[in-house]
């Protein structure tokens, strides 16, 4: 099997919720289909428009993985993937601000440090008094106060 990398480091995703994959491969089954790797997690073809191709996690039933990865001529454009993927659902508002799914709840960006880059985010229930918080580096959850009143 011919495999084709991607990427070889840590990858930004254009759209602006900051999420980093790492370890991405491009390649074919042994069936001869196009396969794309994303760490550990294999992605079949789901649909093809022109360039454009949306892939989704190959063990969708297995192992609960709704990740999807969109492609334009094999650079990848778009990621989204959930809990059971990355540890928790990066995604926008309908305002275009980020947010951060995990668990049952959603989390809102409070404010972000220059000098270490540490994120600060609240339960979005916190205007009704819920403390709980989580603090992300490079969008790695590495604190959280998962104290929820709610």
């Amino acid at each position: 099997m011919v495999e084709k990398s991607l990427v070889t480091d840590l990858y930004r995703t254009p759209w602006d919720t900051g999420i980093r994959v790492q370890n991405m491969v491009l390649g074919k089954t042994r069936r001869g289909n196009p396969r794309l790797m994303i760490g550990l997690q294999r992605f079949t073809v789901h649909r093809r428009s022109g360039p454009k191709i949306r892939w989704q996690c190959a063990k969708r039933s297995g192992n609960n993985c709704n990740a999807t990865a969109y492609t334009v001529d094999d650079q990848i454009i778009k990621i989204l993937a959930n809990s059971s993927f990355i540890g928790a659902t990066f995604g926008v508002t309908k305002a275009g601000n980020p947010v951060i799914e995990f668990g049952q709840y959603r989390f809102n960006r409070v404010n972000r440090t220059k000098e270490s880059g540490k994120v600060r985010w609240t339960c979005n229930k916190n205007p009704s008094g819920c403390r709980a918080s989580i603090v992300t580096l490079e969008n790695v959850i590495i604190k959280t106060l998962n104290r929820h009143n709610h």
